[in-house]
């Protein structure tokens, strides 16, 4: 029998397993993954309950790390973040590798509303996460909602900000910015739809230094598994259109990607 040659190993750097319709099976999502040589993921909070959920999931299984956050679906438009009472008690764990899933939503924009005390609380949520990330010297991981004029705005008056902008919805503006900071673009099961061709050509665009790949299970699933749950074993399918897209060998692109995902959250390859 002719052995099949060895893949190189993928990080999903994003991925939400602690959500409904993965917890329940974890074991079996996560030895999915393995099974396709996804050996590493970052598993990303929401508020406090998901952030110490991730850490869980980062204390039970070797392959898994986590990051903490508010996403600005949590922010109160009167209720403030301290960053020190709520990142500060993950700080001391080995696998804890940034601080997200933080950033902007102003997606109430797209039906003509303002709510300027909303985006007001979510702007100040934002900064204090990325100020104290930067003072740690720790990765952020951004989410971007029909906000990048005000995210970038941000992220300029703090030099020292480094991380990645997930789900990246291929910015040429941003893609700017992460080429001349210290920071990656993550391309999700998305860049696999039929219409996705300007994410696809913006992938064309970026240095192979500065991409990275993530599924954001269960959503976002890639094109070939539409219909069922997104979960990291998938994340060899938008890894395969990457190649396609950049028309280069899949392990020269395995390789790169997980390079570049371990460089992003200051994680030791062996």
């Amino acid at each position: 029998m002719e052995q099949q040659p060895i893949q190189a190993p993928l990080m999903d750097t994003h991925c939400h397993i602690y959500w409904e319709g993965l917890i329940e099976r974890i074991d079996e999502v996560v030895a999915h993954a393995r099974a396709a040589h996804v050996e590493r993921m970052v598993v990303p909070g929401i508020n406090a309950e998901t952030s110490r959920e991730a850490q869980k999931l980062a204390g039970r299984f070797n392959q898994v790390y986590f990051a903490a956050g508010l996403h600005p679906s949590e922010v109160k438009s009167r209720d403030p973040i301290d960053p020190e009472s709520f990142l500060t008690p993950f700080a001391g764990d080995p696998r804890f590798v940034a601080v997200g899933e933080i950033g902007l939503d102003f997606r109430h924009r797209r039906s003509g509303r303002i709510d300027s005390d909303l985006e007001t609380a979510q702007m100040e949520a934002f900064r204090l996460q990325v100020e104290w990330a930067a003072a740690y010297d720790i990765p952020v991981i951004i989410h971007n909602r029909d906000a990048g004029s005000e995210i970038l705005s941000i992220l300029q008056e703090i030099p020292h900000a480094r991380g990645v902008f997930h789900c990246f919805d291929g910015s040429k503006r941003t893609l700017r910015f992460a080429t001349e900071r210290d920071f990656f673009v993550s391309y999700a099961g998305n860049l696999t739809y039929p219409r996705a061709q300007n994410l696809r050509a913006t992938l064309r665009l970026a240095p192979m230094d500065k991409i990275v790949v993530e599924t954001d299970a269960p959503w976002l699933t890639p094109q070939p598994r539409r219909g069922s749950t997104n979960e990291p074993a998938y994340l060899v399918e938008t890894v395969a259109q990457m190649a396609l897209a950049l028309e280069k060998s899949p392990e020269i692109v395995r390789i790169k990607l997980l390079t570049n995902s371990l460089r992003l959250f200051g994680i030791d390859r062996s």
